[in-house]
């Protein structure tokens, strides 16, 4: 019967945040887009951090600190495939823009957590967020848009008709 030892594992931040990758993968949505979002998110606040001679496991008071300023922050304007800027990115990032940074940075945090068992503080936790309206930049429909619509429906038939109006009414 052969015997092996178990090997201690050596935590690194950087195995860590793989193996985090590598989880959300598995486990949410499967999205190489919103693994890689993930993925660049973590590394440009390491990146952040790194300025200021910081890292994910450095003191928590200055990782909160600093938190709400990175996730503030424009990244650079991607240029459009003409060459000239992108005016959809410039001026400052949107509440939700800057609340998922913070939710991606602290999902990291609370999976180190979990999976290694380190208690260790998740500075993010207690970062103020922003308020969000989920319909804030809605626009209303006209009523008579809303009128052509349902006056289409009528022609078509009372069951599609009804069902619209019982949506319009209950949801």
């Amino acid at each position: 019967m052969e015997t092996r030892a178990v090997t201690s594992y050596l935590f690194t931040i950087g195995a860590s945040i793989a193996e985090w990758l590598e989880q959300k993968r598995l486990t949410k949505s499967g999205s190489a887009k919103t693994v890689r979002a993930y993925g660049d998110t973590i590394e440009q606040f390491r990146a952040f951090l790194a300025g200021g001679g910081l890292d994910l496991l450095s003191n928590p008071i200055d990782i909160a600190r600093v938190a709400p300023l990175w996730a503030s922050t424009r990244r650079p304007s991607p240029l459009k495939s003409d060459g000239t800027p992108n005016k959809r990115h410039e001026g400052p990032v949107s509440n939700a823009t800057y609340n998922q940074r913070l939710a991606i940075v602290s999902s990291w945090y609370t999976f180190v957590q979990d999976t290694y068992k380190l208690e260790i503080p998740n500075p993010i936790k207690d970062v103020p967020k922003r308020r969000v309206q989920a319909y804030a930049a809605a626009i209303p429909i006209e009523p008579d848009v809303v009128e052509t619509g349902l006056g289409a429906l009528r022609s078509n038939g009372t069951e599609k008709y009804d069902k619209a109006m019982n949506k319009l009414y209950y949801n």
